[in-house]
């Protein structure tokens, strides 16, 4: 569903739509494959603010899934199992095309460059095993990997700019933050590991009474360790800082930040933490 702004105005057979001020319409194609572990969908989404004229289409989503998989777990198995037996891989993949615009601006070639597409992967590894008989042992591992098409640069132009306003006054700047947008593959990674270890103890209170016998109770304690490394580091390229000012301060940014509505961006600061 779309429209002008106008159109609940002018169009007075409901009263109830001149109420309205969003309208959204999609379209969605969902696919399963019997006993197997892969699902596919894809769907278009449109969404329109009738007081604004904000617009925001999607063009299409597309999303492959497996679910976790044992890939290493022979079909006939033997009473003790080799440590690559329990590792479990999932992957998904998703292809996104987003446009925010007007929906004066909609159908124009001005509009169709402010598209914004990206593609994101991402895959988990988990291997759960036993130790010591009664302890679960699980190390995890996540990767995510997007790939972007264009990102936006900035630096500092030291040049003395003279700009003329509307209203015929002219404003004198000293150096200006300038933007530069390049357009390209790129791709943005992040990964972080887990190690997670639990037990579960069990106990009995019984009663001597007929209504009740007996309470049992249990106890399933787990302790975690996470890290991840700190993406804001000058080797991986996602974050940079630029002259923001004639007195020499400077701005922290990324570059993907036009893309970054999409999937994200690796924040910077190394993360590291414990859980019991």
């Amino acid at each position: 569903e779309a429209a002008t702004r106008t159109y609940n105005q002018n169009n007075l057979e409901n009263t109830y739509d001149n109420l309205e001020t969003q309208l959204l319409s999609n379209i969605k194609f969902t696919r399963t494959w019997s006993g197997k572990p892969y699902s596919f969908d894809a769907t278009i989404d449109y969404f329109q603010n009738i007081l604004t004229g904000d617009v925001t289409l999607k063009l299409p989503t597309i999303n492959f899934a497996i679910s976790q998989v044992s890939p290493f777990k022979p079909k006939i198995q033997s009473e003790r199992k080799k440590f690559y037996e329990y590792i479990r891989i999932g992957y998904n993949v998703q292809l996104k095309n987003e446009l925010n615009t007007i929906d004066s601006l909609l159908l124009t070639a001005e509009a169709f460059k402010n598209f914004r597409t990206g593609i994101r992967q991402n895959v988990t590894v988990n291997i759960p095993s036993t130790v010591f008989k009664y302890f679960t042992l699980t190390p995890s591992f996540n990767y995510t990997d997007r790939w972007y098409f264009q990102k936006e640069n900035r630096f500092w132009d030291p040049d003395t700019v003279v700009i003329t306003n509307p209203d015929s006054t002219t404003e004198t700047l000293y150096g200006q933050e300038l933007r530069d947008t390049t357009y390209g593959f790129y791709s943005v990674r992040n990964y972080s590991f887990s190690l997670t270890t639990s037990t579960k103890f069990f106990g009995m209170y019984t009663f001597k009474g007929n209504k009740v016998k007996g309470i049992r109770h249990e106890i399933t304690p787990s302790l975690s360790f996470s890290y991840s490394p700190d993406f804001g580091k000058d080797r991986f390229g996602y974050w940079d800082y630029v002259q923001s000012s004639n007195d020499g301060d400077s701005t922290f940014y990324t570059p993907y930040q036009i893309v970054s509505r999409l999937y994200g961006v690796p924040g910077p600061g190394l993360t590291a933490a414990i859980s019991f």
